[in-house]
C-alpha cells in the first residue's frame, strides 16, 4: 500500500491542522475495521490543477463502543470479621474505594480524512470526528456533575455522543435535548446514533418524533434561525417565554474558530439561553494562551464569567480515551463578567488557565525578536 492509499499516512500529508488535534485520541482505535467513506459535494469543477481546498473530503468510518462510569450506590457495611476469609485490611481498602457503574455508549464516526481540508473558509466538517474534550463532557454527564436542567441544547453536536450519553445517564425527566450543527453530514451521523441507541430522533422535517432527543441545523450568529428553534420549543413545553435551560458544547472552539465565528457562537448562546442558564463548553488547550485568551475576550464582550469543574477523579481518566488539557467551563451572565475574568491566568493558582498572562507576555516578546531587523550590510 502506498503512502496516498494509507489513511493516516495520507492525512498527514494533507490535514496537519486536523491530525494535530485529533491523532492522541485517534490511535488507540486506527486498527478497527473501516466501515465506509462520506464525500463532499462536487461543485462540477474537473480542473486537474485544483488545490487540496477544492478536492473532495473523504472520511473513514468505524463503530466504536466508548464507557463512562457513574457513581455506584454506596456499598453495603463491612461484613463481620467473624464470617470473613480473607484479610480485614483489603476490606476496608474496599470499602472507602470509588465504585463506578460502566455506562457504554456505542457510535459510528469518522477516525480520519483524506481528500480535502476538514475545516476551511466555506466548510467545518470537524462533526464526523470525536475530538478529545468530548469525552470530558460525557463522563461529566455519565457522573451527574451538570445541572443542565430539563431543556438542553448542544452546539456542534457532531455525532451525538454527548447526547446519547447525557439521555441514557440523567435523571431529570422529561429531558428534551435538542442536538445541533452546521455540517449535514455531521447531524445524519448523529440521526444514526441515536437510533442505533435506541433513541429515534426528530428531524427538521417532524419525522421519526421522539420525546426526549431532536437534531436542527443552525449556523451560529443566525438570528431567524434561533427563534425558529425557540418558537419550537416554547410549543413543545407551553412556555411563551421559554429559553433552554443550558447550552452546552464540546470541543467546539479551537484555533480556527475566532473573530466572527466566536462572535457568533455567543450571539447564539444569548438568544438561546435563559437568562439564569448556564453554558457549559468542554473545552481543550491546543495553541497555548493564544484561543483560550480569545475565548475570555469574546465571553467578557458577551457579559459571561467563566469558571471550570473540578478535575476529573484520577481513578477514571485513566480508564478514558485521552483528554488533552481538556477542561469543563462553566459560564454565567454576570454584569462583572469584563472585571472578573480579566483576573483570571494572572498566576498559577488560577484552575481555569494557570498562569495565562504570563505565557501571553512572553509570546509577545517572542514575536516582537522575529520582527527584529539586522543592521545593514554594508554596516558590517
Amino acid at each position: 500500500m502506498d503512502d496516498g492509499d494509507d489513511p493516516i499516512v495520507g492525512t498527514l500529508g494533507r490535514l496537519p491542522f486536523a491530525l494535530l488535534r485529533f491523532l492522541p485520541s485517534c490511535l488507540p482505535f486506527y486498527t478497527k475495521k473501516m466501515k465506509g467513506k462520506v464525500e463532499e459535494p462536487s461543485d462540477g469543477n474537473s480542473d486537474d490543477d485544483e488545490n487540496d481546498d477544492d478536492e473532495q473530503l473523504q472520511g473513514n468510518f468505524c463503530t466504536e463502543t466508548f464507557t463512562y462510569y457513574q457513581p455506584a450506590p454506596a456499598p453495603a457495611p463491612m461484613a463481620s470479621p467473624a464470617t470473613t476469609t480473607h484479610d480485614m485490611d483489603d476490606d476496608a481498602t474496599n470499602y472507602t474505594r470509588p465504585h463506578y457503574i460502566p455506562l457504554r455508549i456505542q457510535v459510528e464516526s469518522a477516525t480520519s480524512t483524506t481528500g480535502g481540508n476538514i475545516v476551511s473558509q466555506d466548510h467545518d466538517a470537524t462533526g464526523i470526528m470525536i475530538w478529545p474534550a468530548t469525552h470530558l463532557l460525557c463522563q461529566h454527564l455519565a457522573a451527574g456533575d451538570l445541572l443542565h436542567g430539563n431543556h438542553v441544547l448542544e452546539l456542534g453536536c457532531g455525532v451525538g455522543l454527548v447526547g446519547i450519553t447525557a439521555v441514557q445517564a440523567t435523571k431529570q425527566h422529561p429531558l428534551l435535548w435538542v442536538s445541533t450543527d452546521m455540517d449535514q453530514r455531521a447531524l445524519d451521523l448523529c440521526r444514526q446514533n441515536f437510533a442505533h441507541n435506541k433513541g429515534s430522533s426528530k428531524n427538521d422535517n417532524g419525522n421519526h418524533s421522539s420525546t426526549n432527543l431532536w437534531t436542527r441545523t443552525l449556523h451560529w450568529g443566525d438570528q431567524g434561525r434561533a427563534d425558529e428553534l425557540l418558537t419550537e420549543l416554547r410549543e413543545h413545553c407551553s412556555d411563551k417565554q421559554g429559553r433552554f435551560d443550558s447550552v452546552v458544547g464540546a470541543d467546539i472552539v479551537y484555533p480556527s474558530t475566532c473573530g466572527k465565528i466566536l462572535d457568533g457562537l455567543f450571539a447564539s448562546v444569548d438568544v438561546l439561553l435563559k437568562p439564569n442558564g448556564v453554558f457549559w463548553l468542554s473545552f481543550a488547550t491546543r495553541d497555548g494562551p493564544v484561543t483560550p485568551s480569545r475565548l475570555l475576550e469574546a465571553a467578557s464582550q458577551a457579559g459571561f464569567a467563566v469558571t471550570c469543574l473540578a478535575p476529573l477523579d484520577a481513578e477514571v481518566i485513566k480508564f478514558l480515551p485521552p483528554l488533552l488539557d481538556s477542561k469543563l467551563l462553566v459560564m454565567r451572565r454576570s454584569l462583572h463578567a469584563k472585571a472578573y475574568n480579566d483576573q483570571l491566568g494572572l498566576d498559577n493558582n488560577c484552575v481555569v488557565f494557570p498562569r495565562l498572562r504570563e505565557k501571553l507576555a512572553r509570546l509577545e516578546e517572542t514575536s516582537s525578536d522575529e520582527e527584529w531587523d539586522g543592521p545593514p550590510l554594508e554596516d558590517m
